[in-house]
């Protein structure tokens, strides 16, 4: 059961590869936002794409992480309340939820191969941005919205031959709103712009979308940080959620690292591996000086370590624009200019954030939104936990078809 009044958040790697800067600099943030305010920190791994998994990742993922200086309260290695913590050991509690959701007629078997979507749907260019104009763009590399061709279904038809369908799950054609940390305010009609989704393969392994909600759900995640191509999957997520009865967590989409063409990073921008940087003799702490520096959290990307970031982490510093990775500016700093940089940094972060504590208007709005650290983005709820998603950065995964 989840442990009351205490926020949660969580580390969500995906053992597809190796993890690399982006995936530091959204963990980081993770980390950050949970400590910042007392709470505790999840490590689970999302190793459900189990045709994609590498056999050596996972413990290199974990291996990175503690490189970097970031801890958890649970995981597969210090075990915890909330276990098992891979999911391919969790596929109960995915089967129970399916059930449920096929009870209450919101999941029906669908036997339409991929090629049967792309050419009933609509193209994707033709999704328009204008359908949600504050992110619109975001959606535009979704694929295909579904027809709903086998909607008609009802719970006591028979059902087709088994290993020919996957399940999907029946979205609302109503506008949800979502109050992002980073993004606001945001609205749009689900079933308009993404359409009835998989809950499961056509083998009966559980798709991301249930695994996600149904593990966020069980170990008590209060909020959910992971990249902002993510975004179409709070809209995906919310539904289930409201549909199974469970907390809806807090969530923040960070804006991705991208090359210095504006593209995301990728092996054309050069070996961004962090295994690749430590062998390089690589200081953890350069990267997370170089992180926070992108982030907007310290004023130059000084060596610091995670637990320096703690006390001064505040969503408003945030920044709303992807962060670019120069290969040429590389990890190159001086041991005892390091040693004296980084005390000025956060010195100076230090002393920001004092004044802001005797600011009255900030202090206010900070009074007003304590459990949001998002300068009076509304009030968080912390009570119950729940955490953050990733495709090797939440999780970069565009909903996939079923097998």
């Amino acid at each position: 059961m989840p442990i009351p009044n205490v926020a949660v958040g969580r580390l969500a790697p995906s053992p597809t590869g190796a993890q690399h800067l982006g995936n530091a600099r959204t963990f980081l943030i993770a980390w950050l936002s949970a400590r910042a305010i007392g709470g505790r920190v999840v490590l689970r791994v999302e190793d459900i794409d189990s045709p994609r998994v590498k056999v050596w990742a996972t413990d290199q993922a974990m291996e990175d992480l503690r490189w970097l200086g970031l801890d958890w309260d649970e995981g597969p290695d210090v075990g915890g309340p909330h276990g098992p913590y891979l999911q391919t050991q969790r596929t109960a509690g995915y089967a129970a939820a399916l059930d449920r959701l096929i009870g209450q007629g919101l999941a029906y078997p669908c036997t339409c191969t991929r090629a049967d979507v792309e050419s009933a749907a609509s193209a994707p260019h033709e999704r328009s941005p204008q359908a949600a104009p504050a992110f619109g763009s975001r959606f535009l590399g979704e694929g295909p919205v579904y027809s709903g061709r086998c909607r008609g279904w009802r719970l006591g038809d028979r059902l087709p031959a088994e290993g020919t369908y996957c399940w999907r799950f029946r979205m609302p054609d109503r506008d949800l709103d979502v109050d992002d940390q980073v993004h606001g305010a945001l609205r749009l009609n689900p079933r308009k712009l993404l359409g009835d989704f998989p809950l499961t393969r056509k083998s009966g392994q559980a798709a991301y979308q249930l695994a996600v909600v149904v593990d966020d759900a069980a170990m008590g995640i209060s909020e959910i940080v992971r990249g902002d191509d993510l975004l179409p999957s709070v809209f995906r997520q919310l539904p289930l959620i409201e549909a199974l009865g469970y907390r809806v967590p807090t969530y923040a989409h960070v804006p991705l690292v991208v090359g210095v063409d504006g593209r995301r990073l990728a092996k054309r921008h050069g070996d961004t591996r962090l295994a690749q940087f430590r062998e390089l003799g690589v200081a953890p702490q350069q990267i997370i000086g170089w992180a926070a520096h992108s982030i907007g959290l310290i004023d130059a990307a000084v060596p610091v370590e995670p637990r320096e970031l703690v006390e001064f982490f505040a969503w408003r510093r945030v920044r709303r624009e992807p962060s670019v990775w120069d290969p040429g500016s590389g990890f190159q700093v001086d041991g005892d200019a390091a040693d004296h940089a980084r005390d000025q940094v956060v010195d100076r972060g230090k002393n920001q954030t004092a004044q802001e504590a005797r600011d009255p208007i900030k202090q206010g709005r900070k009074q007003q939104g304590t459990q949001s650290h998002a300068d009076g983005r509304g009030d968080r709820d912390v009570t119950a936990g729940h955490g953050a998603d990733q495709r090797n950065e939440e999780k970069s995964q565009p909903e996939q078809q079923p097998d």
